[in-house]
C-alpha cells in the first residue's frame, strides 16, 4: 500500500478530513439525512475514507489517486457546463464560482459516477466523507448527498466501461438533480417535522407552488 500518512500530516486533513462530525446540524436534519440517504454527520473524514479504500481496492494506492483524477475531471467538465437544465446565462451565472448550483450538482454527481464503476461501496464511502468533512448548512448538504446518490444511480445496469454522462445528461434535464439549494430547500420543507427550527442559513422559504411542484419529487 502506497504511504498515505501525507494526508494526516497536511493540516488540509486535519482534523476534519480525519473524523468529523457536523456539530451545527440539528437532531431533526440528521435524521433527516439519515434516513434518506444513510448519511451520519459525524464519521471518517476525506483522509480516513481514502486509506480505507486505497487498503480495499488497491494495494499499490490507485484508489485515491484515480478518485483525485474522477475529482479534477469533474469539476473540469461542470465549470463551463452546457446542458439541458444547466445552461450558461440561463440556468446559472457563469461569472459565479459554480457552488450549490447546477454545476456542482452535476459535479458531484459526475464524480461518483466515475468512482462507481471501480467500487459503488468505495465511492459512497468517499463521497460521504468528503461531505462529511465539508462544513456545509443542512440544504448544502442534501442538495449534495442527493447528487452524490444520482449519480451511483446513473451507472447501476449500465454495461462495465460505459460512459454515464448520457444518464446525468437526462437527469438534469428532467430535474431529477437539485439544481439550487432553494430546489433543496423545497423537499426539505416537508421532510423536517412543521415548526423544526433548521441550521440552514442559505435558501429562501419556498412558495406554495412550489412545494405543489416538489411532489414530483
Amino acid at each position: 500500500m502506497a504511504d498515505h500518512r501525507r494526508f494526516l500530516d497536511n493540516p488540509k486533513y486535519h482534523p476534519r478530513n480525519v473524523y468529523a462530525f457536523t456539530s451545527k446540524l440539528h437532531a431533526p436534519e440528521r435524521e433527516v439525512l439519515e434516513r434518506e440517504f444513510g448519511w451520519t454527520s459525524n464519521g471518517i473524514g476525506d483522509a480516513t475514507a481514502a486509506l480505507i479504500n486505497t487498503a480495499a481496492n488497491a494495494p499499490d494506492g490507485l484508489w485515491y489517486e484515480q478518485a483525485q483524477q474522477d475529482a479534477e475531471a469533474a469539476r473540469k467538465e461542470a465549470l463551463n457546463l452546457d446542458i439541458p437544465g444547466c445552461e450558461p446565462g440561463v440556468d446559472y451565472d457563469p461569472g459565479r464560482d459554480p457552488h450549490n448550483d447546477c454545476r456542482d450538482a452535476y459535479r458531484h454527481a459526475l464524480w461518483v459516477a466515475l468512482m462507481a464503476p471501480r467500487d459503488p461501496a468505495a465511492a459512497k464511502r468517499q463521497a460521504d466523507a468528503h461531505e462529511r468533512s465539508a462544513t456545509n448548512n443542512f440544504n448544502e448538504h442534501f442538495m449534495d448527498l442527493w447528487s452524490n446518490r444520482e449519480g451511483l444511480q446513473a451507472v447501476e445496469g449500465l454495461p462495465k466501461g460505459s460512459d454515464p454522462r448520457s444518464a446525468l445528461a437526462e437527469s438534469m434535464k428532467n430535474r431529477r438533480l437539485l439544481r439550487n439549494v432553494d430546489e433543496a430547500l423545497v423537499i426539505t420543507s416537508r421532510l423536517l417535522p412543521t415548526g423544526v427550527k433548521t441550521s440552514a442559513r442559505k435558501g429562501r422559504i419556498p412558495s406554495v407552488s412550489e412545494r405543489i411542484d416538489a411532489l414530483r419529487w
